[in-house]
């Protein structure tokens, strides 16, 4: 090897390396920034090109050699990024099949140009040996590389928000992508007619994968797009329930304050009647105040919510001739949102009596809610609710049997297990002697609490 020829060769493969790396840091995130980010990149290029020039010293164009400079990239950029060994092998992949890609293309189109029509693989092979034709393909497929990596890099942190399971199909397909790449080149460089013949097989198959892909690819954004629609519809209903319940909150308080005053305003007509001796107009004001007495009781929990719920729940028990119990021994922290509170509780209820309206016996219609912090920060709601069977044995997912088609049902289950997840908290369902429990448990240390995302 002359010195013109392997300073040419170093060069090329120090670009190459030092434009993977700078596309794989740009993808995951460096922990450095500035000089310190570039001096490192410089360093570690140079190493890997001291590797890769020793593996190609012992076989040329060896996929081991790719093989190896792909895992001690991943290797490298381990103490250079923080982000997941998924994302950095798939950025690595990816650079690699789009530099190679690159590189294949303008081999084809320089073998093509270089003899017309192309009647062996001569026309290929001559630009993997040194000379001026080597030299201007070297160049040319540099030039474009950097020119891409310039056009593109802005867009190279995006790459992140992508979620773990999709990056994970992503890795899979790029690496197939790359193999059927790599394996295509060498059969049409091998001179052979079965060699042809396997690489046509190879790029259908491929064609093929790719449809299929495309068509999973379409059956998981439908179901994701279905989902999404779901979760928006939930988000949506829980924070109209929300503002419905302060509504109902604030009325049931302008209620009290006007049957308050109104019992004054009887007080005082009853004593007028009394000074005139009507004593039939001060009977029938004596009755109007014993209805009044004779009112439902107010929950006053000290959270307008709970209040709300609990008091609307109470008056659509008698509706349904359930009896209704409750006991709340906490005064509701702000970290737990009202739109949650309400998701969560509401909902629980609703479910407990939509069980009880199945019994027949009136009297075995009961639901109990409890309310309670067992520390510093786990919060627990709990509803039991009276069932004539144990539902699990008939129905273990708790689906929704409901038969009116009109509106979506079993979501109450669902938007109680999202909201759940917002807390790091869980909803426990189980049966025991007749009664049904449904028991949510809330972990509200901001430390790990998730990010608010839509029920």
């Amino acid at each position: 090897m002359t010195l013109t020829q392997f300073v040419v060769e170093t060069t090329a493969t120090i670009i190459e390396l030092w434009l993977i790396l700078s596309t794989v840091l740009g993808i995951s995130g460096s922990k450095y920034s500035g000089m310190n980010k570039q001096v490192r990149i410089i360093i570690s290029a140079f190493g890997l090109t001291v590797f890769v020039s020793v593996l190609n010293s012992f076989r040329l164009f060896s996929f081991v050699t790719i093989l190896l400079s792909i895992l001690l990239i991943l290797f490298i950029t381990k103490f250079l990024t923080d982000q997941s060994t998924v994302l950095r092998a798939f950025a690595t992949v990816l650079v690699f099949l789009s530099i190679h890609a690159i590189d294949y293309i303008v081999l084809f189109v320089l073998g093509m140009l270089t003899e017309s029509p192309i009647t062996n693989i001569y026309s290929f092979s001559i630009l993997f040996e040194f000379g001026i034709q080597r030299c201007l393909y070297l160049l040319i497929v540099k030039i474009i590389d950097l020119s891409l990596y310039a056009i593109a890099k802005k867009h190279f942190s995006q790459l992140q928000f992508i979620p773990q399971r999709h990056m994970t199909v992503l890795l899979i397909m790029v690496t197939i992508a790359y193999g059927v790449m790599s394996a295509l080149l060498s059969l049409i460089l091998s001179d052979s007619m079965a060699g042809m013949q396997l690489a046509v097989i190879f790029s259908w198959l491929f064609i093929l994968l790719c449809v299929c892909a495309t068509l999973c690819f379409s059956y998981i954004t439908a179901k994701y797009q279905e989902e999404k629609a779901q979760n928006e519809m939930l988000a949506m209903c829980n924070s109209m329930m929300e503002k419905n319940y302060q509504r109902l909150h604030s009325s049931q308080q302008a209620t009290a304050r006007l049957i308050h005053d109104f019992n004054h305003h009887l007080g005082a007509l009853r004593e007028l009647a009394r000074q005139y001796e009507s004593n039939e107009i001060s009977k029938y004001i004596d009755s109007l105040l014993e209805i009044h007495y004779r009112g439902l009781p107010m929950c006053k929990s000290g959270n307008d919510v709970i209040n709300a719920i609990i008091n609307h729940k109470v008056g659509q028990a008698q509706e349904y001739h359930i009896k209704f119990q409750y006991r709340i021994d906490v005064d509701v922290p702000p970290l737990l949102h009202s739109v949650d509170l309400c998701s969560i509780l509401a909902n629980q209820i609703d479910n407990a009596f939509d069980a009880c309206k199945q019994i027949d016996d009136h009297s075995q219609r009961i639901v109990y809610v409890h309310i309670w912090q067992n520390s510093d920060n786990l919060f627990l709601f709990q509803v039991m609710n009276k069932v004539e069977c144990d539902p699990f044995k008939q129905n273990p997912e708790l689906q929704s049997t409901k038969n009116d088609n009109s509106h979506p049902h079993g979501l109450g289950v669902k938007c109680i297990r999202d909201t759940v997840e917002k807390y790091n908290g869980a909803l426990v369902n189980n049966y025991h002697d007749g009664r049904f429990f449904s028991t949510v448990f809330l972990d509200l240390n901001p430390q790990y609490r998730q990010e608010d995302k839509k029920c």
